[in-house]
């Protein structure tokens, strides 16, 4: 196992670099491969995400733990990982020496989590081949494993973290009790310690104003509806993240099998009100997409924010036929590309937030065919 640092040479699936921006730059040319769904949900449910949580036996919860414990953590998992065949090579990153715009850019690409990015405690993640798994270390918990797959495709999730959860169990010694399950620093994540979630973009729901209506329906006390980037953030380009509440006294399968129900039932909805608004909001739509394809085609400027709104409005509008069709998975990619670290990353320097500005207007209007 080669851990990365700016200090020697690192290989890694995409080859050898010397420090970790320029592997940043290498996965910029890479394609996302979560963002790469087809099939008949993909216009609605962008991508799909198992995330499971384990602690290992014999050291604290962070909220108890000492530096010392943290950093015996990292060697531990990331021993393990070494082993691990699913993993071979992975990247493997210090968080705690890479620079903001790099956590950014982690977190942008959602291999990381907002809370991991922002914290100063000793942690690592681990990127498999393809990014298609992360996993962080000294996170809420111990390890947190993420398996991400394009468009609705939960059970390909599941089966994939499951291998790398079964090898890891038999290296490692988890927390784990027979009568309650896994056992983990939040209450609620404890049992089966298994997210469940979906990534899905409901603008015709939001226009019509029944998001919340539609969600109290599903039951609050088991399903979480969460912003753009999980818990505590804020909904962005009507794209909700859909998962999961509840873990203890569930079994995987089922936990997975309702979530993968839930998640067609808000296809239907959305589709059953983009037909609606067809009708009744028809002018309202079409306005929206008529302003948001002058933006993008002549505004100087466009900030992070106001980019995910109009790109919301124009992939509703090839959803509807209002615009000519551009592929889904084009505003996928810009979903992701055009944030702030990775228009950093991309253009290889760095910039104050007009010049992002500036720089994303331009960039959008040569990758949208519109």
């Amino acid at each position: 196992m080669t851990q990365l640092s700016t200090e020697k040479k690192m290989s890694c699936w995409l080859g050898d670099y010397n420090d970790t921006s320029s592997l940043l730059d290498a996965m910029c040319r890479q394609s996302i491969p979560w963002l790469e769904g087809e099939g008949k949900e993909n216009d609605i449910i962008i991508s799909s995400r198992i995330r499971l949580a384990r602690n290992l036996k014999g050291f604290k919860y962070r909220s108890q733990a000492t530096p010392k414990s943290f950093v015996s953590i990292l060697k531990t998992v990331l021993d393990a990982v070494g082993q691990v065949s699913e993993f071979y090579g992975y990247v493997s990153l210090n968080l705690n020496t890479c620079t903001k715009s790099e956590k950014n850019f982690l977190l942008e690409r959602r291999l990381i989590s907002p809370g991991f990015a922002a914290d100063t405690i000793p942690r690592g993640v681990v990127i498999a081949p393809g990014e298609k798994v992360s996993l962080m270390i000294n996170e809420e918990d111990h390890i947190r494993i993420q398996s991400m797959a394009p468009s609705l495709n939960l059970n390909n999730a599941w089966e994939v973290i499951r291998t790398i959860d079964n090898k890891l169990s038999g290296i490692l010694d988890y927390s784990f009790s027979e009568q309650f399950g896994y056992l983990t620093a939040c209450p609620t994540n404890v049992g089966t310690g298994l997210r469940a979630s979906v990534f899905v973009h409901l603008p015709a729901l939001t226009i019509a104003g029944k998001i919340k209506q539609i969600f109290e329906e599903m039951g609050p006390s088991e399903v979480a509806i969460r912003g753009f980037y999980g818990e505590g953030s804020r909904v962005q380009g009507d794209i909700y993240q859909v998962s999961n509440q509840l873990t203890l006294g569930r079994v995987e399968k089922n936990i997975i099998k309702r979530m993968h129900l839930v998640a067609q039932n808000l296809v239907e909805k959305e589709r059953e009100e983009r037909e609606n608004a067809s009708v009744e909001h028809r002018a309202q739509i079409e306005d929206r997409v008529v302003r948001a394809r002058a933006i993008v085609k002549a505004a100087k400027l466009i900030q992070s924010t106001e980019l995910l709104q109009l790109l919301s409005d124009l992939r509703l509008g090839s959803s509807l036929e209002l615009i000519d069709p551009v592929d889904y998975r084009l505003f996928n990619f810009l979903i992701i590309t055009t944030q702030p670290a990775h228009l950093q990353q991309i253009f290889r320097k760095q910039m104050n937030s007009t010049e992002r500005d500036r720089i994303r207007a331009d960039y959008v209007r040569s990758q949208l065919p519109i």
